[in-house]
Formats: structure tokens, sequence, C-alpha cells
């Protein structure tokens, strides 16, 4: 969330970023060290609990449930966490992910080599790894972007031990001391996945306090709202309280797969996460894998969804770091595991070679000058004017029409975070847009391309005096502009604009 007033998605694309929340819970690994983090409220707590629960806000707010905890959620914003009552005020303490998380397997396929797979890395702030007697180095090179995950780093040697730092700006909340630096020692382990967690404001304590304005009730936030409070939603409603039975069942899924987690993570060799149910897998213990039990039937497998696939899955467990220490001065580093950049005529700009790419369904191909996928037929031949959403496996589908006409379409990959914007005009694509981490506002980076399938521009997210704006460059990589975060926003879902 921002303090600055932020352009909104519908009512169904609050439900599916909702959704998508606790799908990412397998990326944002909530910290198993929370789940004890507040006991059972008395009987006074649970029934100020039940009187202070509901909706507070509309397109942005917080929801109080009447078990103490809460979801505060907003554009590009999903927070879950708990409050208590005390003094008149109502504290609140989000779910706060560990800096560093990692989890390991045995993989009998890659022998005495290592595999690590890096998340969360490319998302700001300098982490720094250092194995045995390796000179440091950055995981990412300054101002990287471009970016094509997953991100996987070999070593043609079994890794015994690491560390891994970040050096968080100071003005960062919640690590006063700038450079944070976690020691690993392990034995038998050769697949890992390594998780990076920036700082985010969302993960900050913060108060509010309930106030009646005559019948109605509005929560005021110490660090949201811009002072005006969050007025408490009816749910009389029939729309409404479905609308409200959908974030309780959110709630439910989300502590349920925060439970699972603490067992370990499911991923395939291309590093894909799942939480899938036991009963539906065999361990095989010669490749150490959980194998789907209906495998055998399945090995004519479409490879276009290889990063998809389900069928032979690896659990990583999580292990504790040697020693958490904080330093004043940063690890020197020299040079970066990982170069990424636009625009890179050099041809080093890293893409993860374990996938086919001309034949990964998810790429587009790169000139767009098809013509607009046909127009379901009705009783008259056309098409209602308005907008439609639809699934398609991991694919939410979003068209407008006008005049019976496919004018706009984005199709949003909700398993990779990625999403292509299409526009049309007299059935031919006349720009298209892709972007990365879609609907996690502050990763985003959004490439627009011409009907000929050129780069135009990218408009690359980032944080400026607490609100998100967007950088925009040209084909050659010069700055041109900044744009605040709703008009990029705007301009992403306005299908009557025109590409600059």
């Amino acid at each position: 969330m921002s303090e600055k007033k932020q352009a909104r998605p519908g009512a169904q694309t609050n439900r599916n970023l909702l959704q998508c929340c606790v799908m990412a819970l397998l990326l944002v690994l909530v910290s198993p060290s929370m789940a004890n983090a507040y006991a059972r409220p008395d009987t006074s707590a649970a029934e100020r609990y039940k009187q202070v629960s509901g909706w507070y806000g509309n397109n942005d707010g917080v929801c109080l449930f009447d078990d103490g905890t809460f979801l505060l959620y907003g554009y590009a914003t999903a927070v879950f966490g708990h409050y208590v009552s005390r003094n008149g005020k109502l504290f609140f303490y989000p779910d706060k992910p560990d800096l560093f998380e990692v989890y390991a397997t045995y993989n009998p396929g890659i022998g005495d080599s290592t595999r690590i797979n890096f998340r969360g890395f490319e998302r700001g702030g300098k982490a720094v790894v250092q194995w045995e007697h390796a000179p440091a180095q950055q995981v990412f090179n300054d101002d990287a972007n471009c970016f094509d995950a997953p991100f996987v780093y070999s070593l043609s040697h079994k890794l015994r031990d690491f560390t891994l730092s970040c050096t968080i700006a100071e003005e960062e909340p919640g690590y006063p001391v700038p450079v944070n630096t976690w020691q690993y020692k392990h034995s038998g382990y050769n697949d890992f996945i390594w998780v990076f967690h920036k700082p985010r404001r969302e993960e900050q304590d913060f108060v509010a306090v309930l106030r009646q304005n005559g019948d109605k009730q509005n929560l005021f936030l110490s660090e949201y709202g811009d002072g005006k409070g969050y007025p408490k939603q009816s749910l009389a409603d029939e729309s409404r309280r479905q609308e409200w039975n959908e974030l309780l069942e959110m709630k439910t899924q989300y502590y349920r797969d925060k439970e699972n987690v603490k067992l370990g993570l499911l991923a395939n060799k291309h590093y894909k996460l799942f939480l899938q149910d036991g009963n539906d897998y065999r361990f095989d213990s010669v490749t150490n894998q959980y194998i789907r039990k209906d495998a055998a039937e399945q090995d004519e497998y479409d490879g276009r969804n290889a990063y998809d696939d389900d069928r032979r899955l690896r659990r990583y467990v999580k292990l504790s770091p040697e020693t958490k220490t904080k330093q004043a001065r940063p690890v020197q580093a020299t040079g970066s595991l990982f170069f990424s950049a636009c625009n890179d005529d050099s041809g080093r700009s890293y893409h993860y070679p374990g996938l086919d790419r001309e034949t990964e369904s998810a790429d587009p191909p790169a000139v767009m000058t098809v013509a607009a996928p046909p127009l379901p037929a009705t009783a008259s031949n056309t098409v209602t004017d308005g907008e439609r959403e639809y699934k398609q496996g991991d694919l939410v589908i979003k068209e407008v029409y006008r005049n019976s006409q496919l004018v706009w379409e984005e199709r949003w990959n909700m398993g990779k975070s990625t999403a292509t914007i299409r526009h049309f005009k007299a059935g031919k694509v006349i720009f298209r847009v892709e972007i990365t981490d879609r609907y996690s506002l502050m990763d985003e980076v959004i490439t627009v391309y011409d009907s000929k399938g050129k780069i135009k521009q990218r408009k690359v997210a980032s944080e400026l005096d607490g609100a998100i704006w967007f950088r925009v460059y040209d084909a050659k990589g010069r700055l041109l502009k900044k744009e605040a975060s709703y008009k990029v926003q705007d301009w992403l879902k306005d299908p009557g604009i025109s590409s600059e």
C-alpha cells in the first residue's frame, strides 16, 4: 500500500490479487517463528476481537478477523498478521519473513556438483554470497534489470559452507544496522533454494484507533490512509457477504499453507514450487523424488509446459544458519554471479538454459502481427461490449470488447507472475506489453513492443519518498522520465490509449 491514492482494479481483480497472495506464500516463505508469536486470547480479548472485527475500507484497507488476525490489503499488497487491543488502541504485527531462508535436498542426479536456485534476490537490496574460501560476489550486478527467472547457478563441487550478506539502506525500517550476515554449514546436500526477503514497509508494525462517526465506525491507521480513516463496510448486501466469506476462506488457506511450508518445499527440476496433496505421490528412494502416481500415464507430457510439470518433485528442507551477525561495513564483493541488463549486445545477460524457449508456450513470438483471436459467437454472432475474465490453467485472461471487437487483452500467468498485455485495432496487434512480477508492484518491469516486435520503452518500478514510481527508459536504455505508479497502471488498463 502507499500513502498516495492509486488506481485500483475491480472487485474481481482484488479477489485474484488476494488469491495470488496465498500462492505467493511459496515465494515469500513466511517465517515459522511467527507461528507462536501470540497466545490464544483470554475471554475479554476474544470479546473485544468480535466487537471490532469487520471489513474497513474499500479498494484498500484492512480486514479484522475475530480470532485476532488481520489482512492489510491494497494495490500489490496483501499482508496477514495478528493484532491486539491495548489502552484503547489496536496494535498490528504483520507476519515477517526471515531476511534469508535456505532450503536443501540431496539430488543424486547431479552427483558431486552443486546447484542453487536464487529467489527474491532480483527484487532489490545488495545481496552478497561467499562460499568456502572463494571471494565474495554480489548475486546480481548493480542496476540489474530485464530478468529471466528462474535463476540457477551451478558449481562443479559440493558446497560445504557459505555466507549470505545483505546491505540494507539505513532508511529501511526494521534494520538499524545496515549489514546483515548469515553463515551456514551443512553436509550431504547438493541442491539448494536460497531465498532473500527484502524488507518491505508493509511488514512493519503499526497502530490504529477506532472512532465513531455518527452511526459509522472509522479505523484510522498510523501508516496508511492519509489520515482520513477507513469506514467499516456493511455486510448486509449479499454480494459483500460473499466477498467477505471468500476472504475468510483465503485466510484459512493462508495459515494452512503456512503450516505446510514448515515441512519443506516441493519443487520440480525447474524450481517451480508446489503445494501438493501427499496422497497423490509415492516416494522413490533411488532418485529421492516424489513421483505422481499417474506419472506413467503422462509420459507424453507436453514439453511446452515443462516449467509447470508436477510429475516428479523434490522436497527441500529448511536449514538453520550457524550464526547471524550485524556489522557496520559492507562485505567487499568482486563481480556478480548473475549479470542481467536490458539491451545487452554482449550476450552476457543471464537467460535460464533449462527450458526450451523456442517451444515455451508462455513466451510470445517476437513479431505480433497476427489477427485478434476469434470472438465467441452468440445467437446474433456478436459479442457484448465490456469486460470478461476467465481462467485457463495458470492463466487468468481478461478481455475488453468495444463494438463487438476485442481491443485489449491481458494474459496473467499466476504460476510465473508474468503478464502479456496486447492492444488491438481493427483485428491487429498495435502494440504489446510484457510485465515481470505482475501484481508485485515494487518489482515490476514493463517492456513495451511495437507492432513489429521492436522494443519501444521499458518502465522499471522503484520506491521514492515512500511511493512507487516507474523510471521510463527508451529502447537504448536512456532515462526519459519518471511516472507515478497510478498513471502507469491506468495506462496499462485503458484500451483506448495509443503507444507513445
